[in-house]
């Protein structure tokens, strides 16, 4: 299958594309950041999903299969900015797909879509609405492309479409957003991961994701489940 992947740069992406790669797919990658020493299978256009340069790498590819990550978190860049890649470039990926034929999308949306506040339950489901936009307008521009995409199962009829929102991860890095909210000696990790090196230690030290996590949280209703669908 001939697979397209908006904002293929990423470090999610990057792992989806050789993972796709592996299962002897055709992957295309669109992203103006580039990607220094990407695999040569990996046909890589380093351009703005916004601008017709992309819409002509659909239309001369004709992918089948577009798995959209061209998103960025709040905060990370200015509020005009934001909304341009997160909204105006789900609303150009979506248009090229039902312009140019591709059977399958899948739109990697974000957890924080849900908010965060005090009132919040620890464990959402699927039916849960978008939360604390009221206190967080900042997540206006992330919940408006998920609710872009969520209209597409009944907009484009044709379109085979999925919203994944993706829970925060851990990885050796030592960056994003739960180790920024960790900042202590020994931070948590992914079970089976790398350590993350202390910022005053200057030596690694790693707990063990699970155990870290169930000293802090109870454990989850029965029946529970998290947004996150597979």
């Amino acid at each position: 299958m001939r697979v397209l992947i908006p904002g293929i740069a990423g470090l999610l992406a990057r792992k989806v594309a050789a993972r796709l790669l592996v299962a002897e797919h055709e992957v295309i990658g669109i992203d103006p950041r580039g990607w220094p020493g990407a695999p040569k299978e990996i046909e890589l256009h380093q351009v703005d999903i916004r601008k017709r340069a992309a819409e002509d790498v659909f239309r001369k590819r004709r992918p089948q299969a577009v798995v959209h990550m061209a998103t960025v978190a709040a905060l990370l860049v200015d509020t005009e900015e934001r909304y341009r890649i997160n909204l105006g470039g789900t609303r150009a990926v979506f248009e090229h797909c039902a312009n140019y034929g591709v059977e399958q999308m899948l739109f990697i949306g974000r957890h924080t879509y849900y908010g965060a506040g005090p009132d919040a339950p620890l464990y959402h489901t699927e039916a849960e609405p978008p939360q604390e936009l009221g206190a967080y307008p900042e997540l206006a521009d992330l919940v408006a492309a998920d609710l872009l995409a969520a209209n597409a199962l009944w907009r484009l009829p044709k379109l085979v479409t999925g919203v994944l929102r993706v829970c925060y991860t851990l990885g050796p890095s030592g960056h994003g957003t739960p180790r920024c909210r960790c900042p202590s000696r020994s931070s948590p990790r992914s079970w089976g991961g790398q350590g993350c090196r202390g910022s005053r230690a200057g030596r690694s030290r790693t707990s063990s994701f699970p155990s870290w996590w169930t000293r802090r949280r109870s454990a989850p209703p029965p029946g529970s489940r998290t947004a996150t669908t597979n």
